[in-house]
């Protein structure tokens, strides 16, 4: 990931913006998604709690998970199953929804399929890869910061 990332970097400062915004975006909706539908669905919070870092990998979620009250055993089960559905979904998904752009495809699948589904990325172009792997990086940092200051509130 790191030789692909540090060959697209050029290409990457010129959107750094756009990329922030799509990975803050794609954290906000992950994590509001999981709560509404757990709100909806009546699941008590320890489940809320283990699904709502789905969108992370494995290394970063089951600590929060952990953190804010849920079960690391099912986290680990809901970010496997997010990034498998993404690996194998994230073209199909790009072209239903008229992603043509390769950073937007990139932020798209990091922020919301994690490394898994980075894989798939690289093998769409290495721009898309190398966006891919930033965000979900980035997607990391904003998904622990953001859980943890809101578990308190939720």
């Amino acid at each position: 990931l790191a030789i692909s990332f540090y060959e697209q970097i050029g290409k990457m400062k010129k959107q750094l913006l756009p990329i922030f915004a799509g990975v803050l975006a794609g954290v906000i909706c992950s994590a509001g998604s999981v709560y509404f539908l757990s709100k909806l669905f009546a699941l008590p919070d320890t489940i809320l709690f283990s699904l709502m870092p789905k969108s992370v990998t494995a290394a970063i979620g089951v600590p929060i998970s952990e953190e804010i009250g849920g079960i690391a055993a099912l986290t680990t089960a809901a970010i496997t199953i997010t990034g498998i559905i993404g690996n194998i979904m994230a073209p199909l998904f790009c072209k239903w929804f008229r992603l043509k752009d390769p950073v937007a495809q990139g932020v798209a699948i990091g922020t919301s399929s994690h490394v898994i589904a980075t894989a798939r990325a690289f093998e769409m172009g290495e721009l898309i890869g190398a966006v891919s792997s930033f965000s979900l990086t980035v997607a990391g940092l904003v998904t622990s910061f953001l859980l943890s200051f809101l578990a308190q509130y939720l």
